[in-house]
């Protein structure tokens, strides 16, 4: 299903892709509320693009190849997505417009999104099953690191339009495109890392980035650093 209209509803309904199946759920249209849904069995479960004001709660993505593609570029989105949204039973752990918070083991994260927020710490969260393990989308001084480890994403951290972003001592792969992807970056520090990806595939991809350092990191398989 792709719903590209604004200001729609849907709920109670459960999508089963039976393992065979491309896409479960496309949201492109404003003001959309979902809730009460099941996504399983696709290679692609629920995909969220450029929109404003989602309404997302109560929805259980799970045995997905990727089970949640997070693609809204914005940073005044005014999305409200719900701690009830779980991949594989773990929460959706969704910022914005936040500062000063500590995610950690205590939220279980099974994916962790965070738009627009400052002074964030992200440490011993382990996403898997997504497009991105951890997304930060125009976010100012963020540490990452201590045991955060990513496996089953196409990317471990994806940063995009942010700031003064660390990672630090973390774990991403094997079964990752690459470990990092970070794009119109400024202030970064890569340090301690360790990265297996596929084959074909970048371990570091920095494109538009300044003031970055890259120190002692290790990346197995795929073709480049780039």
């Amino acid at each position: 299903m792709e719903c590209e209209a604004d200001n729609i509803t849907i709920v109670g309904f459960s999508f089963d892709g039976n393992g065979a199946a491309l896409g479960g759920i496309g949201i492109l249209g404003n003001d959309a509320t979902l809730y009460d849904i099941e996504i399983s069995g696709y290679e692609h479960g629920l995909y969220i693009g450029f929109i404003d004001r989602i309404s997302l709660s109560t929805t259980a993505l799970h045995d997905n190849r990727n089970n949640l593609e997070y693609a809204d570029f914005q940073k005044d989105t005014g999305n409200t997505i719900d701690e009830t949204v779980t991949v594989n039973g773990r929460p959706v752990v969704y910022r914005e417009g936040v500062s000063g918070e500590i995610i950690d083991a205590t939220s279980d994260a099974g994916a962790v999104i965070c738009v627009n927020c400052t002074d964030m710490i992200i440490r011993d969260i382990a996403p898997g099953a997504i497009e991105d393990g951890i997304f930060l989308f125009s976010c100012r001084d963020v540490i990452m690191g201590g045991n955060v480890t990513a496996n089953e994403v196409s990317h471990g951290v994806l940063a995009y339009e942010s700031a003064n972003i660390i990672v630090q001592d973390s774990s991403f792969g094997p079964d990752v495109d690459s470990g990092l992807r970070l794009y119109q970056i400024s202030g970064a520090l890569v340090e301690g890392n360790e990265i297996v990806c596929h084959d074909g595939r970048a371990g570091i991809e920095f494109m538009y980035a300044e003031d970055t350092t890259i120190a002692n990191n290790t990346i197995t398989g795929g073709e480049r650093s780039r």
